[in-house]
Formats: C-alpha cells, structure tokens, sequence
C-alpha cells in the first residue's frame, strides 16, 4: 500500500513510463489517485519508480512481501516526514505528536536548538536526520529510506544532489536562454493551476510573471477562470505605498478570467505573529515575518481556492550581481576584478571600491577571517547589534551554553558548506539559496489544513536546475537585476515592471513591528520556559530588543535576534500544549507494532 501527501507534478511523464500494459482500471484509478501511481511505479522500478515522482508531497509504501517501509520526500521537503523505532514500533507521521506518544521518552533536543540559532540566514530546515525532539528522526528530502520490520535494519539512499542535476547551459546568447527559461517556467506553472487558482501578485518582477503565466494557461483551458490574483497593499506606510502603482498597472488593465483582491496589510507587521503563533512541530527560522503569508492563505481559503501560486524562489537564482569578483580575487587577477568592479559600478551609480567591498571581500577567505576574529578573546568578541552577521554569537547567549554546545565550531562547519568546491561563488550562494528553501511550515501548518495547495513554480527543480547552470555564466553587466526573467517575460510583464531596477524594502514592516510588539515580546521573553535551558541570558535579550526597535542596526544584522525570538515564541507554545491541541488535520500515520 502507498500513503501520499500533497500533489504530484508532470504525471503524464511518470505514467508513460509503466508503458502501454496498464490497465483501463488502474488508468482511472491513476487519474484519481497520486498515491496509485506512485505505488504502480514502485512495484515496477522498486525505489527507482519512486525516483521518477516530482511535485511536492512526501510518501511512504508498505512491501508486506519484503515487509518493509520505503519513504521519500521532494527535493524541497514540502511535507515534513519524521519516523521512530523504538523496540517492536516503527512508525511514520508528518506530525510530532504520533511519535512522541509511542515513545517512553522524548524530550526537546538541545543540539537542535543550538544549531538552530545560528542557522545562515533564514533557513527553513535543518540539514541533519535528528529533529526537534529526541529519538525522532526526519527522512531527509534528498534521501530515500528504507526500514526493514523483521530486522530493524535501516537503508539510506541518496537520490538527488543539486550538483548533479545542475544543467551546464552552454548559450551565452540571453535570448536562447531566455527562451527556454520561458518555456520551463511556463510548464512548471501549468502543472500547479488548479481547478480554482489563485495567484500572490505583489507588483514585483516575480510575482507578476507566475501570475500573468497562470492567466494565460487558465484562459487557455488549463484551469477553470477566473484567476483569483492576491495582493498586499499599503495606505499609511510611505514607502511600501509607493509599490500599489505597479499592482494596479496590471489590475487595471481589463483582463478576461483575472479578479484582483486587495488585502491591507498596514497592520501585518512583523513579529505580531509571534504573539499567537501557529501550531509548528519545529522552531522555524521565519516565524517572525509568516504575519502576511497567513493572511494571503486565509484570504484564498474565504475565495474557496485549491491552489496558491507565489513567485517564491527567483531571487535566490536569478538575481545577477558581480559576486563572481570573488573568483577573481582568488585568482590573483586583482586588475580586472578592479576593472569589472568599475564597470558595474557605473551602472550601479557607485563605485569601484563599494562594489568590491559589498559583493567580492564578504566572500574572499571567510574561514580565515573568521578564524582570525576568533583569536580575539571572548570578552572583547562580543559585539553590538551592529556588528553581527551570520559568523557572530550574539551577547544574549550564554557563554556555559556557547562552550558546552561547541557554537563556534559549529559556525566554523556552516562556512565550509556554504562555498562549494569546484563551483564559482555565484553557483554556491545560488546552491545554499535554495538548499535553505527545504521544507518550512507554510504548508503543512497553515495551506493544507485549509485544502490549499501552496506552490512555488520558480522553485520546481526542472526550472532550478537549469537556472543554476545559469549561475555558472556571466552574461555581463547589467541594468536589470534579473536579466534572463526579464528577456523571458518581454511579451508578458507590463514594461513599468519588466523595467524594475529594484523593490522597496520592508524595513517599515520590521522596525514598526519591533516596536509596536515590544510590550508582548518582552513579556513573552520573561514567560519564557527557558531558564532550565542555561541558553539564553533574558536581561541582555531584552536590552537587545529595545535597542533594534529604535532602529540602531540594518534588519540584515538582526537575523540572530529573529532566529531567538522566534525560538523562544516556539518554546513557549511548546509549555502551553499548543502544539499537542492544534496539529494540522491532514497527517497522517503509519506503523508497524
């Protein structure tokens, strides 16, 4: 037997595959079923079947013959899968709480938490077997896992590694490649219309792109019209009200099967969602900012949708900036790394030396920068708000804590996995871009109890395979921050938003956030479960809060006090039971006793 999560994609390809022998009946149980075609390509190919699977959903199979479970996530762990094998059980659930109550012990893991607070920016999932709670393993979505009953014996097979995938894009010519950018993009958006669609249209390059290509598929007979487009919109903060000018160039324009909603969205600011968080089974890195997801999900929910389209994904493959300065520098080849440096420069309206200084230094030798600052003695390391980064231990951890989890190694191992040997310093920030989009509740916790699909079509792997191959290329200086999207999407996107240099930022959302939630937060800190933890020193977190409320440090050097307070909100749901009353209604189990 097969159990399935989530939405298969390209079922046409994975069902040509069994051949021309299946029958009529299992033709139409294929039809309605994904969890059938999964299980016919398993008792055809074995695990290799269960390769050939692309969407996102997480599945497990049951082989009384071989009295085995095998199970697969995608490639981006849309669904969280964890498993147990305690004594005679052996159990899979997408939730938590299955497994914690088949186990005599089961206590939150603090290695998971100290790995977790110094995440590298804002990653959805950490990349380890072991989770939130002890004696609870994830099956990770790069591997398929397969537990034997009889023996208890446990098999891993890697089956996708993004290197390998990566497809080596010889053109250098921007309108072939933009071409079939075009046509990957516009398949893997076909492949997530649903019957009742809706798409996020922020006003961005990205957004816009996804939703306009959904329009045209659903008119064109791949879906039902209309095309629900979602869209935050600003009154009272200046600078975000400035980007309803492009929301309304493509809302305004009559368009057949397209009905715009407008969502206010003044009052989502940041960090109010940690004040009633929703139910996660995990701490997760982006709980602070999920305020607006939340909002545009139950909007599509009240709209009656099947599916949620976003433009998700396209800045961590196809933003170009001069980050190949790095390699030259490595090289040696300082003169044209000065002249590259100039020539963007130029465009960018700045200069040489603040082009190297933003996209080549932060990247030259970063383990022997950091080991050199780690020469310097503790009590002089421990810096302000403005001086933190990826590589900092922020002041508000306890030292007894920092030794006895090793922080400082485990800070040293995240810089090695985020430059890739044998790859330009584009290609592995674009590999660690989109190795941080794994898994994430946005799904699970807040789509699919709603019967939504929540989809990403930048981040389907044919369209990130070849857009990491793109990574591997300079196609020059550019005023366009996304060049390939934009020569993809020429006859698509309005021209004011095809011509898009940059957005504007939500520093508004954060900092007001910051302050107006101060109060909450810091009585959320001081309620706080943690003190048995020797983790967190709340005095210096608190003085911490109120020093970036009032704005003393750029939201890119906050990210620790985001990772904390978005921790210690889980932590304290976690005490409350919130966890163990309000899980999502679509998990499901399996075990073997």
């Amino acid at each position: 037997m097969a159990v399935l999560v989530g939405r298969l994609h390209y079922r046409k390809d994975a069902f040509a595959s069994l051949g021309a022998e299946v029958s009529s009946g299992l033709i139409e149980e294929h039809n309605l079923s994904d969890a059938a075609l999964a299980l016919s390509l398993y008792l055809k190919y074995g695990t290799r079947g269960l390769v050939q699977l692309e969407g996102d959903f997480a599945v497990v199979i049951w082989n009384g013959r071989e009295r085995c479970f095998i199970a697969r996530r995608d490639p981006f762990g849309a669904y969280p899968l964890f498993w147990i094998k305690a004594g005679r059980t052996i159990a899979f659930s997408t939730a938590l709480k299955p497994l914690t109550d088949l186990l005599p012990n089961s206590a939150i893991s603090l290695d998971h938490l100290a790995d977790f607070l110094l995440l590298p920016t804002s990653s959805n999932e950490r990349n380890a077997e072991s989770c939130a709670y002890q004696n609870v393993q994830r099956v990770m979505p790069d591997t398929i896992i397969k537990i034997e009953v009889t023996t208890g014996r446990v098999e891993r097979e890697t089956y996708w590694d993004w290197p390998e995938k990566l497809v080596h894009v010889v053109s250098g010519d921007l309108d072939e490649v933009a071409s079939r950018y075009r046509d990957l993009l516009r398949a893997a958006v076909r492949e997530r219309v649903s019957r009742y669609t809706a798409a996020h249209m922020s006003g961005g390059m990205d957004s816009t792109s996804v939703c306009l290509l959904a329009l045209d598929l659903i008119c064109a007979g791949d879906g039902q019209p209309p095309l629900h487009a979602l869209s935050l919109v600003y009154e009272h903060l200046p600078e975000l009200a400035r980007e309803r000018s492009y929301i309304e160039s493509v809302l305004a324009i009559e368009r057949k099967g397209l009905i715009g909603h407008r969502v206010v969205a003044d009052d989502l600011l940041h960090f109010g969602i940690l004040l009633d968080p929703p139910a996660i089974d995990e701490p997760f890195a982006g709980l602070w900012a999920m305020g607006p997801d939340r909002a545009l999900i139950n909007k599509a929910a009240e709209l009656g949708v099947t599916a949620l389209l976003t433009g998700m994904g396209a800045d961590d493959l196809l933003v170009t900036w001069p980050n190949h300065l790095t390699d030259l520098v490595h090289s040696g080849r300082l003169m044209r790394a000065w002249r590259e440096a100039g020539e963007w420069a130029r465009v960018r309206n700045s200069t040489p030396w603040r082009i190297l200084r933003l996209f080549a230094l932060p990247h030259a030798f970063p383990s022997f920068r950091y080991n050199l600052r780690e020469l310097v003695p503790a009590t002089l390391r421990r810096r302000g708000l403005r001086k933190l980064d990826d590589w900092s231990i922020p002041a508000w951890i306890r030292r007894d804590f920092v030794q006895r989890y090793s922080l400082s190694a485990r800070i040293a191992e995240n810089i090695s996995q985020l430059y890739r040997t044998g790859f330009t310093t584009p290609a592995s920030l674009a590999l660690h871009g989109i190795e941080r989009r794994v898994g994430g509740p946005y799904r699970y916790a807040l789509a699919a109890p709603k019967s939504i699909s929540f989809s990403h079509p930048f981040l389907d792997p044919r369209v990130v395979s070849f857009a990491l191959g793109l990574q591997q290329r300079s196609f020059g200086v550019s005023e366009q921050t996304k060049p390939v999207l934009a020569e993809a999407m020429r006859d698509v996107l309005p021209h004011n938003i095809r011509d898009r240099r940059d957005k504007r930022s939500f520093n508004e959302v954060y900092y007001l956030g910051l302050s107006r939630n101060r109060p909450g937060l810091e009585a959320m800190i001081m309620q706080a479960p943690i003190d048995d933890f020797r983790m967190i020193d709340k005095e210096i977190l608190i003085r911490s809060l109120e020093d970036a409320a009032l704005g003393v440090a750029d939201p890119r050097k906050l990210q620790r006090l985001n990772l904390t307070l978005s921790l210690i909100a889980w932590l304290s749901a976690q005490a409350r039971g919130k966890r163990l009353s309000n899980q999502p209604t679509h998990s499901i189990r399996l075990s073997m006793q």
